[in-house]
Order: structure tokens, then sequence, then C-alpha cells
């Protein structure tokens, strides 16, 4: 969580031109706007408690550097003759919650640093090391965001056949029978035959739309840019791997318990677990529930 420094104001914007005022009014509004879309993506869409909580709280601290200074600011808006007003009035449509987030969060980085470039004027008063914390803050939560999303997207692919191969013949297979994700384990080859294999399904996969997700590997995963990894409870811990690997890859945890597969949903974008197991950690689950062979429910 992100500590913002007091920022002693005082009465000195009462000093300030209009014009400046207008920068500060203008440039506070678009930050806890923008601040607001992103909580609630955070909020709603991801249902996650621990981003909508920080992105409120700093949307918070943000107008408390103003301490009584509203009606200050906005006897200061011109809306009507703003000269740029509309230069702004035609949008683009978003492609996604993607193209949102990123939007939102570039419309808050840069009138921070708006924000904290008017600090530096002579006479204003207040520190404008509150606006650069909390621009860097931005930055890590757009990340977070984008990576949750991106996540999301491709987890919801998985409503189809999951598959789990060895070899080009099962692989064969696998497409045969329309495998929405196709997982390759290394079974007894080498560390390099299979970086090689795992190169060669990832064009095939790719070509045909289907998901890949490496077997174990965490590095191979890295290396062939695959969609994800499955881990189970012999792999590298969840939290190295996903420090390791890309904002986008999934992860998938084979579970073979109700109680593992609720440990590993803090990590974990999907549990795999066999099929005598699947209505129990269905009904104990937050994330996506597969059984390889098996159609997940939608």
């Amino acid at each position: 969580m992100i500590t913002l420094n007091e920022c002693p104001i005082g009465n000195t914007l009462t000093h300030l031109p209009n014009q400046t005022l207008r920068i500060i009014d203008a440039n506070l509004d678009r930050t806890t706007e923008g601040l607001r879309v992103l909580e609630d993506v955070a909020r709603f869409v991801l249902d996650s408690s621990p981003l909508a909580a920080r992105l409120k709280e700093l949307r918070h601290r943000i107008h408390a550097a103003f301490p009584g200074l509203a009606v200050l600011l906005i006897s200061a808006r011109d809306s009507a003759g703003d000269v740029g007003r509309e230069s702004v009035a035609v949008k683009e449509p978003a492609a996604g919650l993607i193209d949102t987030v990123t939007a939102n969060a570039r419309r808050v980085e840069q009138s921070l640093r708006v924000l904290e470039e008017v600090s530096r004027l002579p006479d204003t008063g207040f520190d404008g090391t509150v606006f650069e914390e909390a621009r860097f803050a931005v930055y890590d939560i757009e990340k977070e965001l984008i990576s949750a999303l991106s996540r999301r997207d491709k987890v919801a692919r998985l409503a189809g056949l999951y598959s789990i191969v060895e070899n080009e013949d099962e692989l064969s297979i696998a497409f045969e029978q329309h495998s929405a994700a196709i997982q390759l384990n290394q079974g007894a080859a080498s560390k390099r035959s299979f970086w090689r294999t795992a190169e060669d399904f990832r064009d095939y996969c790719d070509k045909s739309d289907t998901m890949f997700i490496v077997g174990e590997c965490v590095d191979v995963a890295v290396a062939v840019k695959a969609d994800g990894v499955a881990l189970n409870v012999d792999s590298l811990p969840l939290p190295v791997a996903r420090n390791l690997l890309g904002i986008d890859q999934v992860i998938g945890y084979f579970a073979g318990s109700l109680i593992e597969a609720v440990c590993a949903q803090e990590s974990a974008d999907f549990v795999l677990c066999s099929e005598y197991l699947r209505t129990e950690i269905q009904s104990g689950a937050r994330v996506p529930v597969v059984t390889p062979g098996l159609r997940r429910n939608r």
C-alpha cells in the first residue's frame, strides 16, 4: 500500500492566478475520474478486493491533497471557455476492457505528472512528491490490472476440451477432437528435446487458435511463449512461478483435494482435477475447474 506524504497547502493557492488553478482543477478531476474507472474494473470485473481497495485509497488521498479548496478550484473553472474542449469531444471506441484500463491509466498518469510539475511553480506551497508517488503507484496497478484481465480472457477459452499430450501422434488426436487447450508434458524427453517439441507445438496451436499449456516446466513455458503452465504440488511454488512468467501467461494447478484447490486459487488462474473430484472442487473453488478429457461446465 502506497503511503502518500502530507501536503501542507494552507491558503497559498488563493494567490495563484486563475489559469494555474484551472490547470489544477482539470487535472485533479481527470485523475480521480480515471482512478474511479480503474477501481470499478477491479471491483466489479475482477472481483479483486485488494486492488479495488488500493485504488480507492489512492483516489481519496489525491483529493485530500487539496483540503478545503474545492470552492476555490471550482470558482476558477471555465468549462465553456476551455479552448481544448472540442478537441477531446470525439473519443475512439474501446476494443475491450484492456483498452479501457490502458486509456484511463494513461489519463491518470499524465494528469498526475501535470500536478507534479505545477507543484514546482513558485509560491504553490505544496509537496509534489505526493503526485510523484501516486504516479508510480498507478504504473504498478496498471500492470496488475492488464495482467489479470489478459489471463481472465485466456481462461475463458478453457470451456472446451482440455487435452494432455506428450508426442505428435497424441497432438494430432487432440486437434481432431477440436481441443480448446492442449497441455504438453515432458514425459521421458530431455529438457532440450522438450523445449524443441514445445516450440513446434506452440506454432501448431497458434495456427489453430488453440491454447498451449506447458506441463510443469516454467522455464520452457517462458522460453516458447506458451499461453501458460500447469503445475502441481512438486513444481515450483505458485508465487515464484508467477514472478517468472509473462503478465499474460496463465497458471493451472493440478489439485488432489479441495483443500489444495482452495490454497492454489490465490495464485492460480484455474484448477485441474480428476473427474471424481470435479464436483467437490467446483463447490469450493472461485476459479474455473478443468478436468482433462472433459469439457468444462460454462
